[in-house]
């Protein structure tokens, strides 16, 4: 068997599948997102399925099938089952491991790992606190969660309209009514042997009735008894119910045709029947609705419920602060405009409590969303959020200069326009608001802002809280080496030695402010920190004191010529 998909205008398709559980490509058995990706050794199909992703999973059944009305090409595409209203609402449930979902900053990774290594059931962690288990990641997104989910709306049934007004025909296209008090011209009897007889024909009109026989396949059946040798019906379709778009489909006498292949909308058909030089009237009209993904629509802007983006960014923000080196970079809906922008971010600050103010330092907002070309697509333009982008910023700059380099004033690739567009007014506003606004300049598209959420000084740029969670990491790598090593003076001195070396690296790639090592870091490994009750308690200390670099702000200076003389005013950007 081959199965074909068709997705968002696309075909997909895989050949040679078998029906049986025992076959190597049993067609049952293609691989869901969560069996695609916990698979260490996925079969050759999986292979195929993932490179580009089928958009088909097999079910949960493991018997036989037969191929019973499978025809040898494709006909029509079965439209997807979409029956359940809850699956179209976005929950945080999600996106949030049931068990963490509640969890604060403090007690979350005790909790984690007692749910994956303590408890007299073992188990992966869920949604967005599986990162916890990937040791490398450094930041991380939640795209989907900005959707605004969709809402089931009922599909009227389509009323067809009025039959069609009559064709022209000529004056004696209809008999003369009888009852009518009015003089019947008689027509003279012509000469013998000059005779000739003359028929009237009337061709009826035929009557046009819709069935539906499965799912994307309808027939149009007419009536096709006529008392005569030949004719001929034209089938005409239209998407308008006036046939301003009207194309005749069909032509024969067979009374039939099967309508099938047509994307969803509304379609009108009527039929009319010639002979010879002679046609009848249209018939009846019937309207057809195809139903594909139209009775979903996307959850109107103004019954937008926020519920669900605060629980996530809340519970990405304690993830994060946890583990103490992922970087949350968080976006907010399409629809969002200034005010409501602002809203989610005081709304979020307030939603954590007191002794959990560290993890703003963890995240940062950023809006509005971009328009730009897919590298599938390059044909059509969409709108994405802008946290995926701004990740592949960090990425870019972390990689080439070092992850204490701000990310901020970069151009992104690909971007043509943004939405919904900011008001220039608004700008200060909203960075007051720490948000990170993604902005048009002349060289392209660009951030100008590197905030965190946090109202810390310290902590609000980016580039020292990745800085941080950089040395954290670090740190732990290294501190690893250093355990059963006896803990005495020469230790200390060798660990101090250590850091000091790797600290005056990042110096020199600017990760540090001052000039000498004596201003930019401190190693403290001495009895200040290293107590005699911390080593009896097997406890090895080292403090890491450091300067992070600060980027510079922009500065605006404005020149203004009045009469002879120049002023000069300067302003923060």
């Amino acid at each position: 068997m081959d199965l074909f998909v068709q997705s968002d205008s696309q075909l997909f398709s895989l050949t040679d599948l078998g029906f049986a559980p025992s076959h190597p490509r049993y067609w049952a058995g293609l691989p869901s997102d969560i069996d695609l990706y916990t698979n260490d050794k996925p079969p050759d199909l999986w292979t195929e399925a993932a490179h580009p992703r089928f958009p088909l999973a097999g079910g949960d059944s493991q018997g036989w099938y037969l191929p019973l009305a499978v025809g040898a090409l494709p006909q029509a595409f079965a439209s997807p089952d979409l029956t359940n209203a809850d699956d179209a609402i976005v929950r945080a449930g999600v996106f949030l491991d049931p068990s963490l979902a509640g969890s604060s900053a403090i007690d979350l990774m005790q909790e984690a790992d007692y749910i994956r290594y303590q408890s007299s059931q073992p188990r992966n962690l869920t949604g967005i606190h599986a990162a916890l288990a990937i040791d490398e990641a450094t930041m991380i997104a939640v795209p989907d969660i900005v959707q605004r989910g969709w809402i089931q709306v009922s599909n009227a049934a389509l009323t067809s309209p009025p039959t069609s007004s009559p064709l022209q025909h000529p004056e004696w296209w209809h008999f003369l009514d009888c009852q009518q008090q009015q003089e019947i011209p008689r027509v003279p009897a012509p000469p013998l042997g000059e005779f000739q007889a003359y028929a009237l024909l009337i061709v009826q009109a035929p009557t046009l009735q819709l069935d539906h026989i499965s799912a994307g396949k309808y027939s149009l059946t007419w009536d096709s008894s006529q008392d005569v040798s030949s004719y001929t019906d034209f089938l005409e379709e239209a998407v308008d119910p006036e046939f301003l778009t009207a194309e005749v489909i069909f032509q024969g006498a067979t009374g039939s045709y099967t309508v099938y292949g047509r994307v969803a909308g509304d379609y009108y058909y009527r039929v009319r029947r010639q002979v010879g030089n002679i046609s009848s009237d249209y018939s009846n009209t019937v309207g057809l609705r195809v139903e594909g993904d139209t009775d979903w629509q996307v959850n109107p802007a103004t019954h937008y419920r926020n519920d669900t983006l605060l629980a996530v960014h809340s519970a990405l923000l304690r993830m994060c602060a946890a583990r103490g080196d992922i970087f949350a970079i968080l976006a907010m809906p399409q629809h969002y405009r200034e005010a409501e922008a602002i809203a989610h971010a005081a709304t979020l600050k307030s939603a954590l409590q007191g002794n959990e103010r560290g993890v703003y330092s963890f995240g940062a907002l950023y809006h509005p969303w971009l328009i730009g070309r897919e590298e599938n697509d390059i044909s059509n333009l969409r709108a994405n959020p802008p946290d995926g982008a701004m990740a592949g910023i960090m990425a870019l700059r972390s990689s080439q200069r070092g992850a204490w380099i701000s990310p901020a004033n970069e151009p992104l690739h690909g971007v043509v326009d943004m939405t919904p567009r900011i008001a220039r007014s608004s700008r200060q506003e909203l960075q007051d608001s720490l948000i990170n606004l993604i902005r048009q300049e002349p060289v392209g598209f660009v951030c100008l802002c590197e905030l965190t959420l946090s109202d810390d000084p310290d902590y609000s740029p980016i580039n020292v809280r990745r800085l941080l969670s950089f040395l954290r990491k670090t740190a732990l790598r290294t501190g690893a080496n250093y355990v059963f090593e006896p803990n005495g003076d020469e230790f200390r001195r060798a660990v101090q030695r250590g850091f000091e070396t790797l600290l005056d690296s990042l110096l020199v790639l600017g990760a540090f402010a001052g000039r000498t090592s004596r201003e930019a870091f401190q190693v403290v490994t001495d009895r200040s920190v290293n107590t005699r009750q911390a080593m009896d308690n097997g406890q090895f200390i080292v403090e890491l004191r450091v300067a992070p670099s600060v980027p510079m702000r922009f500065l605006t200076i404005r020149l203004l010529q009045t009469a002879d003389r120049t002023f000069v005013t300067e302003g923060g950007a």
